[in-house]
């Protein structure tokens, strides 16, 4: 008998959580007509920039909804690696309260060791900011391409953006 109390409440509970699933994912909008990452020009751009750095350990996000996006800087990488976003979005890179950081399109850096393996579509770059509160640099892309970047005093921290056609 205990069993069997325990299978309806487990299928009770199995068919509530499927329903609150479907109502979350009538919230998040149609995505069906959106074109898929892969097909997006420059997406494969920046995965091979990405790739050269962390082979196969990134992140990537779509932000293709929104209009205000948030990088943190973690302690030695961003987060996310990878935002796909649309024209007229700002994204906003957020340091932690430690380190030194900054953000800078790679056709900004004085000693640039990707010069003829990668080409970024944006130039960025903020102030080195010695965080001892939470700062952010913010930049909105207005056009379609594709913005490579890193953090000057720690290279090993990079990312990119791809900026859909509308």
């Amino acid at each position: 008998m205990h069993s069997q109390n325990r299978r309806s409440v487990l299928a009770t509970t199995g068919s509530l959580m499927g329903l609150s699933v479907a109502g979350c994912s009538s919230m998040l909008g149609d995505t069906s007509n959106q074109q898929p990452l892969s097909e997006i020009p420059g997406f494969s751009r920046a995965e091979t920039f990405l790739e050269s750095q962390f082979p196969g350990e990134y992140s990537t996000d779509d932000y293709r909804d929104s209009s205000d996006v948030e990088v943190q800087l973690e302690l030695y990488s961003f987060d996310p690696e990878l935002a796909v976003i649309e024209p007229d979005t700002t994204i906003h890179w957020r340091w932690p309260k430690y380190g030194s950081h900054d953000v800078v399109s790679i056709d900004h850096l004085s000693d640039n060791e990707y010069t003829g393996d990668f080409s970024t579509d944006f130039g960025f770059e903020s102030d080195m900011l010695a965080a001892n509160g939470q700062v952010r640099f913010d930049h909105t892309f207005i056009e379609p391409g594709v913005g490579l970047y890193v953090c000057t005093p720690h290279q090993e921290m990079a990312g990119a953006i791809v900026v859909t056609e509308s």
